[in-house]
């Protein structure tokens, strides 16, 4: 996980609460403050400060080989080629990262690079990631991002598996989340892997499929979806 989203009556619990789940120390990580509830909902007793939590220079723990390197270039290429082929000016920036290239779109028209419920960003990254693992054949991760689309989706994504699982804990009763990417489902496995009351569990077949927010011990006749 290289960053986490977590909440707090003041920044220093937040903070901690979320050191503990990234297990990093303070010196190791950058905190921005997103949210504190002050004003109204102060006065109703929410005095609640939201932070995110990130390493800081992740990528300088990573050895970038020639190997890598190229295959960096050549995956901005192509995606810069693609984009342009629909149409759309743009610069592609790139990295490589902890679990593979990071490569960002810039563009005026990131709208139309999004598409609907970032079903052509989707295509872009499945297109790009092809071609990439068929030159250098071997499998590798590509994630293609622009706008922040993809950050943003995980952080309402965390979001919402914490209400879920809060819920789950309250009534008892199992959670069924649908139609979750790869990446989502390792998301929100990593949030409750040391979660002592809940426990997650991926089901179907295919790209997409279900995950299971459930009590840890709670036995698969017993999940309520």
């Amino acid at each position: 996980m290289e960053w986490i989203i977590e909440r707090g009556r003041t920044k220093e619990q937040a903070l901690e609460k979320a050191l503990k789940k990234l297990g990093a120390r303070p010196e190791e990580v950058k905190v921005e403050l997103l949210e504190k509830n002050k004003g109204f909902l102060s006065f109703l007793g929410d005095r609640s400060v939201k932070v995110k939590v990130s390493y800081i220079n992740q990528e300088n723990d990573i050895e970038e080989t020639e190997e890598m390197s190229n295959e960096l270039k050549e995956a901005k290429q192509v995606l810069l080629a693609i984009v342009e082929k629909m149409g759309i000016p743009c610069t592609v920036d790139g990295e490589n990262g902890p679990e593979g290239l990071y490569l960002t779109i810039r563009s005026d028209k990131g709208g139309l690079i999004i598409g609907k419920r970032g079903e052509t960003l989707d295509a872009l990254q499945y297109i790009v990631t092809k071609i990439i693992q068929k030159r250098a054949k071997r499998k590798m991760t590509i994630l293609v991002d622009t706008e922040d689309y993809r950050k943003r989706g995980e952080e309402k994504l965390t979001d919402l598996a914490r209400t879920m699982a809060a819920r789950v804990k309250q009534t008892g009763q199992s959670v069924t989340l649908r139609n979750l990417t790869t990446r989502e489902r390792k998301l929100i496995h990593t949030l409750f892997k040391e979660e002592p009351e809940i426990e997650t569990i991926s089901q179907g077949d295919g790209i997409t499929k279900t995950l299971v927010i459930t009590l840890r011990g709670k036995s698969k006749n017993e999940w309520i979806n």
